[in-house]
């Protein structure tokens, strides 16, 4: 299993791996609320059998957004291992048509095993494919603390709460990192 809090196992934001805080799924996932993707959650299973009949059509974008659906409906059923795979395959069909999320979430399981400069290298690619998302800015900050370089990690970590003041998870984890930092008065 993967370490961490919830049973996705951990904080931040991204398809559920570690950090600190709460839901790790990502935002651009969690738009789709009203359709596919919030969906998921509540028939993982289905979502599962439309993304291998959408992977058997054979178009290179629908098997990529196949394999990221895939991995996130694999990670809200608990099915850790395949969900990576998914995430994985969705990276290595294409790495530049792959959503930036695909890397955020991958990323994030991968920081909740403890992987954190893996991750940081996948948060890095989300950022550089699409520099105004918070939750891979989050997420880097997240994973550079574990690292303790927490003034780094404070950087990242404001850089998501000038793209989201009310993102929790970087607001919590910039007082951690504070913390750890040696900085208690700020």
């Amino acid at each position: 299993g993967v370490a961490g809090g919830d049973r996705r196992g951990g904080g931040g934001r991204g398809g559920g791996g570690g950090g600190r805080g709460s839901a790790r799924l990502a935002r651009n996932e969690r738009a789709g609320s009203e359709g596919c993707a919030g969906n998921l959650a509540a028939d993982a299973e289905s979502a599962l059998q439309v993304c291998g009949k959408a992977d058997a059509a054979g178009y290179r974008r629908v098997q990529i957004l196949a394999a990221e659906t895939a991995g996130y409906a694999l990670g809200m059923l608990g099915r850790f291992d395949e969900a990576l795979a998914s995430y994985h395959a969705a990276i290595d069909l294409e790495p530049d048509v792959a959503k930036p999320a695909a890397y955020n979430n991958l990323g994030a399981y991968l920081q909740g095993l403890g992987h954190n400069e893996e991750a940081l290298a996948l948060f890095d690619r989300a950022i550089g494919l699409e520099p105004e998302t918070a939750e891979a800015w989050g997420n880097r900050g997240i994973g550079l603390s574990a690292l303790g370089r927490h003034e780094e990690a404070l950087t990242a970590l404001d850089r998501a709460l000038q793209l989201d003041p009310v993102f929790v998870d970087a607001l919590t984890n910039r007082g951690i990192a504070l913390y750890h930092a040696g900085r208690m008065a700020e």
